[in-house]
Order: structure tokens, then sequence, then C-alpha cells
């Protein structure tokens, strides 16, 4: 992704560049955003791990907090592999949107 969406760098809009891209090729939204010092993103559209969940009959929550939430972590460390994530809000636990925070330390 880093070379072929030609990524560059290692800074916050880096890490925003290659959680869209990651976002761009599973069909989500590609909504991460620089936020004064760190990266927000917002889904309130079609999520493939909620469909993965019913599909499978696996707990949705279990499957975000087991599965997706650590590659999106994953992916966003390619880039600054001291960024952390945190869920702010979790459409698996009723709330209306997914918000996920990435920020350094």
């Amino acid at each position: 992704m880093i070379q072929k969406d030609g990524i560059k760098g290692n800074d916050l809009g880096a890490v925003a560049d290659i959680l869209n891209s990651a976002m761009r090729l599973v069909k989500g939204e590609q909504s991460a955003r620089l936020e004064n010092d760190k990266i927000t993103m917002r889904n309130t559209g079609f999520c493939a791990i909620m469909r993965a969940a019913l599909t499978l009959d696996i707990p949705w929550e279990w499957l975000d907090s087991n599965f997706a939430w650590p590659w999106l972590e994953g992916i966003a460390s390619i880039v600054r592999p001291d960024i952390r994530l945190s869920v702010s809000s979790a459409r698996c636990r009723g709330d209306k949107v997914c918000v996920h925070v990435f920020e350094i330390g």
C-alpha cells in the first residue's frame, strides 16, 4: 500500500493515508483524518466485520476487539510503530458510529 499509493514519511498524515488505503481495499469508509495531534476515523456505513459476525454467528464485539481493531492498529504501525488505537465509540456496543482514535505513544 505504501508503494502503490505513494505514501511517504512517518508523520500522522502518512498514518491517515495508509489507513484510508487499507479501508479502500476492504470497501470501507475512507474517513481517517488528522485532527490536532491524532487521527480520527468515523464509520457509520457498511461494516465488513458486522457482516462477517452475522454470517459466521460470531459476537460482533469479539470479532472487532480480536481481529478488526488489532488489524487497524497493525496497519497504522507500519508507518508509526509507536501509534496506539483507542475506540471511543463502537457500533458493536450499540453506539450510532464507530470512532477510532490513533495517537502517538
